[in-house]
């Protein structure tokens, strides 16, 4: 459900292991495991700081406004390379 960050070495993987893990979810559709992540990941060791979606009329943008997490609409690759840049997420 998950993918590292290209690029992130042993030294962060063993780093990431003793602090919060900064969580970015990308959805384009209902946003039900959107939803489940949120509610389910360990709180002390994961943040979610954003969702980043394709379609601005996904399910998943009122998912995310009802728990309080940022959206970001990634209309091209480039947008959202640059919110990725942006929020810098240890996990994507």
């Amino acid at each position: 459900l998950y993918t590292l960050i290209p690029g992130v070495g042993q030294n962060s993987l063993d780093t990431m292991k003793n602090s919060q893990v900064n969580v970015v979810i990308l959805a384009s559709g209902s946003g039900s495991t959107f939803q489940y992540l949120v509610e389910n990941l360990p709180k002390d060791r994961f943040l979610v700081k954003a969702l980043v979606v394709s379609r601005p009329e996904a399910g998943a943008v009122e998912r995310a406004k009802h728990l309080e997490v940022p959206v970001f609409f990634a209309e091209s690759d480039q947008v959202l390379l640059s919110e990725l840049t942006a929020l810098r997420p240890d996990l994507i």
